[in-house]
């Protein structure tokens, strides 16, 4: 379920890898279709540049392969096009809420460079049938990825949640910086937090930070949907 390792940095003598990898168990072949199941839009602006999409291409096609309802999911745009295995409908800003009226409920993600006020308002004033509206500026791939993933939990038969990290290092003036992307780390005294986003059916993630001590304990907590039970543990490591 979580593997670590803490290794010496290829680069630095005075630097260290520590390495925690999580995958999520597999679900039962029977799945029960769960009554949050909501449709949701994509939305990608014309705020997008050109070379903005293949960036976006690649997050969107990892959020659909990760999730278990991917007919669940539309993409729309207004003059951008995305790859043929992404299908995607053409659709007029103004067009947007009226499409999403004829829902009973539904989401919308947003992808933009810069929000557009308008759209705010019109999301605002949509919520008997707008249940969420996210607006997501696009940076990296890995931060999309995440973004989107947190923001379609619900088309996801999740089997790992709350899941947390406590990484506690010799003494406060040791460091710790991660080299992947994580939404929010925080730090008291030698120890360092961090809450990781859910996991779908045999979802993996794998995490790295730099560290200054080759020694350090990492304690792990989470939710084991699959058994209905708290799992938490730990694991003294160094080399």
């Amino acid at each position: 379920m979580l593997q670590m390792k803490i290794t010496p940095s290829p680069t630095s003598a005075n630097e260290n890898i520590l390495e925690i990898k999580i995958t999520a168990p597999k679900a039962a072949e029977t799945i029960e279709i769960p009554d949050h199941k909501v449709p949701t839009f994509i939305y990608i602006d014309d705020s997008i540049e050109q070379d903005q999409l293949p960036l976006i291409t690649h997050a969107i096609t990892d959020t659909i392969n990760r999730i278990t309802w991917p007919e669940q999911i539309q993409i729309l745009t207004t003059q951008n096009e995305l790859p043929d295995h992404l299908p995607t409908a053409k659709i007029e800003p103004q067009e947007i809420f009226q499409k999403l009226q004829e829902l009973e409920q539904a989401m919308l993600v947003v992808i933009t460079n810069k929000q557009d006020p308008k759209l705010i308002r019109e999301a605002a004033q949509a919520s008997e049938f707008l249940i969420k509206t996210e607006f997501i500026q696009p940076t990296t791939t890995i931060e999309l990825i995440d973004n989107l993933n947190d923001h379609i939990k619900h088309l996801k038969q999740k089997t790992i949640v709350n899941l947390k990290l406590e990484i506690e290092l010799p003494n406060v003036h040791d460091t710790l910086e991660p080299l992947t992307y994580i939404p929010q780390i925080t730090k008291k005294g030698n120890k360092y937090f961090a809450n990781l986003i859910d996991l779908a059916s045999e979802e993996d993630k794998a995490y790295a930070f730099i560290v200054s001590s080759p020694v350090t304990k990492v304690k792990f907590s989470y939710d084991d949907l699959l058994l209905s039970r708290h799992v938490s543990g730990g694991q003294n490591l160094t080399h």
